[in-house]
């Protein structure tokens, strides 16, 4: 389910040339001469106006030069190249969550050798994510990301080629704003009931561009799936079938894509966590994207590719259960980690 929101296009305010006092005057002039002025006088007129026709198109182009230089934004993520090239100080509510004592991002130097979360470029593009997860209970992992924990927005960089930099409120201001731009936001809900599993704005960051994640309906969705499997005959009969089912052989329930896998007979609880981890992953990041205007353009619908097209952006992961005669079953979840060329060249930042 989406939210449309507005997206605010940029204008520039007009400016008006005034005439000088002088010129003000010869036109009194000859208004009072019922227009007959002397050729002589005629000819200094328009020498002046020419002039002031000179400096009026100087004074109007050049600060308007000097500014569209000092706002220029080469890769176009929204935040500015003097900005980026000066490092992008935190505003004092914001810290990074994984750098905690870090204040300023400074611009990325190939000879630093700094993560890119740690650094902005004017010339690549940088994304600014505040993740607020509850306050307690959180199903969403903590940095550092080593395994088996999962990156939250661990996609997006390899996906898209846009740099994310996780924030994490700091103090009771909730503004989004940083470095002249602002930063998307993702409010984690760790209730259990309901059908949304995510839920966002779609269009380009601004100063409420917001997510919420249903981590709890997330977790148990996989948990009722890998705990039931049902199959209908030709006959329109439907039988569900359970790991510890009489006559059941296996029960096993796994992520194609990532290979995780986990016998539910005797499940282990970590594996059940990752897999779960691994479905939050992906409703973040497709969440996420819908802030930065994905997904739109040929065979989407509503932002969204058709379920089980095998990519983040698809309208919901397709699940299948397989059985056979000695009744080994299999649940199998095709968690999406890859984006659509035509995302890779649709996403918006500003």
């Amino acid at each position: 389910m989406l939210s449309v929101g507005k997206r605010r296009r940029g204008h520039r305010p007009a400016t008006d040339c005034e005439t000088t006092t002088e010129f003000r005057k010869n036109m009194i002039r000859s208004r009072e001469n019922g227009g007959k002025i002397m050729r002589k006088k005629q000819g200094k007129k328009s020498a002046l106006i020419l002039v002031l026709l000179t400096l009026a198109t100087f004074a109007l182009i050049f600060p308007l030069g000097v500014v569209g230089a000092l706002a220029q934004d080469i890769d176009g993520d929204g935040f500015i190249d003097t900005v980026e090239t000066a490092g992008i100080a935190l505003p004092t509510n914001m810290s990074l969550a994984a750098y905690q004592t870090i204040r300023i991002l400074p611009k990325c130097d190939a000879n630093s050798n700094n993560p890119r979360g740690m650094c902005v470029d004017p010339a690549t593009d940088d994304l600014f994510v505040i993740i607020k997860r509850a306050s307690s209970g959180s199903n969403i992992s903590l940095p550092p990301y080593d395994a088996p924990k999962l990156d939250p927005l661990g996609l997006i960089y390899p996906g898209l080629g846009v740099a994310t930099h996780e924030l994490q409120f700091v103090g009771t201001s909730t503004s989004q704003a940083i470095g002249g731009h602002y930063a998307v936001m993702v409010v984690e809900n760790l209730a259990t009931s309901g059908t949304l599993m995510g839920f966002s704005t779609f269009g380009v960051p601004y100063s409420g561009s917001a997510a919420t994640v249903w981590t709890g309906v997330i977790k148990k969705w996989i948990n009722d799936n890998c705990n039931k499997a049902c199959f209908t005959n030709k006959s329109g009969v439907t039988t569900c079938y359970g790991p510890n089912t009489s006559g059941v052989s296996s029960f096993t329930c796994k992520n194609s894509n990532s290979g995780t896998s986990v016998n539910m007979k005797s499940p282990e609880p970590e594996l059940i966590n990752k897999l779960g981890g691994e479905f939050i992953q992906n409703i973040i990041n497709h969440e996420v994207s819908h802030l930065i205007h994905l997904a739109s353009g040929t065979g989407t619908s509503d932002h969204h590719y058709p379920i089980a097209k095998g990519v983040v952006m698809e309208q919901f992961i397709d699940v299948k259960a397989t059985k056979d005669r000695s009744l080994n079953i299999n649940v199998i979840f095709y968690i999406s980690t890859q984006y659509s060329t035509a995302d890779d060249l649709a996403y918006q930042l500003h």
